[in-house]
C-alpha cells in the first residue's frame, strides 16, 4: 500500500494502539488509532536463512519454508527441518504424509 509503519504504541488509558505511518507517494507522516493491531509478516516476507558451516559443500537441497511448494518432491528422502514453528510442523507432517523416509527436527 506504499505506506511504511514507523511506530506502534499502546495506551492503557485509551486501550487503543496508535500507529505512526509514512505515506510514501505523498511524502507525509501521520498517526491513526486502532483497537487491534495484527503483525502478519510471515509467508510473503523476506526469508531469514541462517548460515551453517558446510552449506557450501552440502550435496542436498537447502530450502526455506517460504519456497516450499509440494511434499511429494521429498518422497523416499531423509529431511532435516531446522526450526519448530508452525511452518516447520506443517512441512514435516506433509512430507511424512506423502512418503518421505524420515523427518528430523532441530531448533
Amino acid at each position: 500500500f506504499s505506506t511504511v509503519v514507523r511506530y506502534v504504541t499502546w495506551s492503557a488509558e485509551t486501550r487503543k494502539f496508535t500507529v505512526r505511518v509514512h505515506d510514501l507517494p505523498n511524502d507525509r507522516s501521520y498517526s491513526e488509532e486502532f483497537d487491534h493491531v495484527i503483525v502478519a509478516s510471515g509467508h510473503f516476507s523476506t526469508p531469514n536463512v541462517p548460515e551453517f558451516p558446510g552449506f557450501e559443500t552440502f550435496n542436498g537441497r537447502i530450502l526455506h519454508a517460504h519456497d516450499f511448494r509440494d511434499a511429494r518432491e521429498f518422497v523416499g528422502q531423509d529431511i532435516l527441518i531446522i526450526g519448530t514453528s508452525y511452518s516447520a510442523e506443517d512441512i514435516g507432517s506433509q512430507c511424512w504424509k506423502y512418503g518421505c523416509k524420515s523427518v528430523t527436527v532441530s531448533h
